[in-house]
């Protein structure tokens, strides 16, 4: 029966679960950048713990970071995922 609908209508019946989707993305990455916020800077207490170890100065602000960038690469690549199943006909 979806197969004798105009693609207009099929185009609009998607637009609600585009936008959705999109909120949805972007409300999951404001909730983690405001829960990672205080940590992704190093602060006074930071500073005084690693000064005496021997670590480069980039490594400290490389090491805060890279879950929030490991979360984002993982949100992306399941959003593409699951949107070539959708569009390969996997789900309904």
């Amino acid at each position: 029966m979806r197969e004798f609908q105009p693609r207009m209508v099929r185009d609009m019946a998607g637009w609600l679960d585009k936008c959705f989707f999109l909120s949805f993305a972007m409300a999951v990455m404001g909730f983690v950048t405001a829960f990672e916020w205080g940590s992704l800077f190093p602060d006074s207490r930071d500073y005084v713990v690693l000064t005496p170890l021997p670590i480069r100065v980039r490594t400290t602000p490389a090491a805060k970071n890279e879950p929030l960038i490991a979360f984002f690469v993982a949100q992306s690549g399941g959003s593409r995922g699951s949107r070539q199943l959708r569009r390969n006909g996997a789900t309904p």
